[in-house]
């Protein structure tokens, strides 16, 4: 199943970490199609620190500095030629509970039934749906699921971390607008869009979190979680845990 996917990668000013996550998926799935995007400030390039494993990779595509997660992410969707493509936070590691080409025939035999299909360890295995409180214009992501299947839990949003329909993300894509805190508002989108979403444990990545100054400085402009929710008429967003 690894023939039918693309793995893609936006990256920012941890060139180590994203080397790391290449690394580890030579390790874990040999072969698989990796493109990175890079819009770090030359002298943090991945490709300049790693050039053995900037060489390993498909394709490398690196722009002018902080274009954004979010043109990023639809610049490497445009690259997709295989039905199917992995998308992935380079501060993650694949590892032996990884099963990459498992996980990818997991989504294609639930064929209309799922269109993304999210791998996470069970620490950070959580489902969770979405309600739209009107009057208080507070939109909900709940801890919850809407049915089980096996190990498997359809919801409406979860960790990036996911197999994916490339066709199926094409029509919904992400929103320029937003550079950062564009993970809720891609969900978001796609569960008013219809699109079909799940969760298992019994694949995963390590989510091994590397922070920096650089890197920090970009991640937390709050300012964009602001114009997400004025985009959609909402005030507030929450994350509520089961009760």
């Amino acid at each position: 199943m690894l023939d039918q996917l693309t793995v893609i990668i936006k990256t920012i000013h941890r060139p180590w970490s994203c080397a790391r996550l290449i690394q580890s998926l030579d390790q874990h799935a040999p072969g698989v199609r990796i493109h990175v995007l890079d819009d770090s400030h030359p002298d943090k390039r991945f490709s300049t620190a790693y050039p053995v494993e900037a060489k390993r990779v498909d394709r490398l595509i690196e722009t002018k500095f902080d274009i954004g997660i979010s043109a990023g992410r639809n610049r490497l969707l445009a690259t997709v030629e295989t039905p199917y493509f992995l998308l992935i936070d380079d501060d993650h590691v694949a590892t032996a509970r990884t099963d990459l080409a498992g996980l990818v025939e997991k989504l294609h035999l639930r064929g209309e039934q799922c269109d993304l299909l999210a791998a996470a360890p069970p620490s950070q295995a959580v489902p969770r749906c979405f309600e739209v409180l009107d009057k208080q214009r507070i939109l909900r992501a709940a801890e919850s699921s809407h049915k089980q299947d096996g190990n498997i839990f359809y919801c409406d949003m979860v960790p990036n971390c996911f197999v994916a329909k490339t066709d199926a993300i094409k029509e919904i894509g992400w929103d320029e607008n937003l550079k950062v805190h564009e993970h809720w508002e891609f969900f978001y989108r796609g569960w008013l869009q219809g699109l079909r979403v799940a969760i298992t444990a019994d694949h995963s990545f390590d989510h091994r979190h590397i922070s920096n100054p650089a890197y920090t400085h970009l991640r937390n402009r709050s300012w964009y979680l602001r114009r997400g929710l004025k985009k959609h008429g909402l005030r507030k967003l929450e994350w509520t845990s089961p009760r």
